[in-house]
């Protein structure tokens, strides 16, 4: 047998261990202290035997470890490994997430104070949401009843919103792991709004989204993100890091069918404004209100029938960005009156010469003044006849004058006209 050093005994006892791969352990923190060069040891301790296992790592890479305290009910994931100077095993700490309704409650306290303290729920850091939204991630749990309920409301609504879902774990272990990860994807993918949802539960249900990991993510988020997790009653860490907080998964979805529809209602305001500015003004007055109604006609009708069919959402999202641009340019050129109505006028002149074409266009086709001017209509059964060749001996027909109309038979044919 070969006789190994102290550090080589080590490395195999090391080297075992990590075939082993991670364990979760649940015990008491009775110790945990943090260094000054940010290394941090705990000494867990079973609850209902005297034993102890050691815990330790770099503070920094142990998620959750600013929500606990000593006293508390936890369960410490990680590898085991020996600590070669003192030849001690201890459990290398990835994750330390509190157990039971007391512990929980502390930790999401512990937690609240230092997030705040670093300004994560600051009302001036929080961002409104764009003015008209035209495409959303959802991040939720597949097939749950969150997912269920708001995309319902979404397309009941007509709100004109696509939505790219992105389904995740939004309780368990790797819960607030897949959750993190996914807040990181959609934020490059140039979203309008990210919604994070989900259904009621318990405190520990809720874990993930009282997680450090999870507010962290939203705070970096660089889309103005949405919260609605729970029920009415319930906050979460996430609801308080959150752009906007929403009671309810349901709520959420209502919230961005309102913005849309107040987006739209102002464009109808500011025409309204527009028109009523201009009363008196103009010659042609009826002419912009009938062209007020055709563009508002336009807009309600692309936005009630539009759902998540790509094409009309950016015809539709095009549309108002020009317009609401138009009108902005509108707001400006109020300071110089006389050329903003120099500028109308000239419009609504080209319009009604445009309009008069069409007009004597279509006077030049009506039948009645063809009829004027001597000529007669022939009707066979209903049907106006332009041929010789549509004709048989002995048909009926109706001849039609300026003044009034006569009923005839075929008697005979002559050839075509050369």
């Amino acid at each position: 047998m070969d006789i190994l050093t102290v550090a080589e005994f080590n490395k195999v006892l090391n080297s075992v261990f990590s075939e082993l791969g991670e364990f979760s352990v649940q015990g008491e923190i009775v110790s945990m202290k943090i260094t000054a060069n940010r290394a941090v040891f705990i000494d867990l301790k079973d609850k209902k035997e005297n034993a102890i296992l050691k815990i330790s790592n770099f503070a920094p890479w142990v998620e959750g470890l600013n929500s606990v305290q000593e006293g508390m009910d936890v369960i410490v994931s990680g590898a085991l490994e020996v600590y070669s100077p003192y030849g001690t095993m201890t459990l290398k700490a990835r994750k330390v997430e509190p157990v039971g309704e007391g512990s929980l409650k502390i930790a999401s306290e512990k937690l609240k104070l230092l997030l705040n303290s670093e300004g994560l729920f600051a009302p001036e850091r929080k961002r409104p949401l764009p003015q008209f939204v035209t495409r959303i991630a959802l991040i939720t749990a597949k097939g749950s009843a969150a997912f269920a309920d708001f995309t319902k409301i979404i397309a009941e609504n007509g709100a004109a919103i696509s939505i790219d879902f992105y389904p995740v774990l939004v309780q368990g272990a790797s819960s607030s792991n897949e959750i993190s990860a996914a807040l990181h994807n959609v934020g490059k993918q140039g979203y309008d709004v990210v919604c994070l949802i989900r259904g009621g539960g318990s405190l520990e249900d809720l874990q993930s989204f009282n997680s450090e990991l999870v507010a962290r993510a939203i705070f970096a988020s660089a889309t103005p993100l949405i919260c609605g997790v729970g029920h009415e009653v319930d906050t979460t860490i996430a609801d308080m890091v959150a752009d906007v907080r929403a009671s309810t998964p349901s709520q959420a979805a209502y919230y961005l069918v309102s913005q849309n529809n107040s987006f739209l209602q102002g464009i109808n305001t500011q025409l309204q404004n527009q028109q009523d500015s201009l009363r008196g003004l103009l010659p042609a007055q009826d002419m912009i209100g009938r062209l007020q109604r055709i563009l508002l006609e336009n807009i309600s009708q692309h936005y009630s029938s539009s759902t998540v069919v790509d094409s009309k959402v950016n015809n539709l999202n095009l549309a108002v960005h020009k317009l609401y641009k138009y009108l902005s340019d509108y707001g400006a050129s109020l300071k110089s009156p006389e050329l903003i109505q120099q500028n109308i006028l000239a419009k609504v002149k080209l319009s009604q010469a445009q309009v008069g074409e069409k007009i004597n266009l279509i006077g030049a086709y009506n039948p009645g003044n063809v009829l004027k001017r001597g000529y007669t209509l022939i009707k066979k059964q209903q049907k106006y006849i332009s041929s010789v060749e549509a004709l048989n001996i002995g048909d009926k027909l109706e001849i039609i004058f300026k003044d009034g109309s006569v009923e005839s038979a075929i008697l005979g044919r002559t050839h075509k006209l050369k």
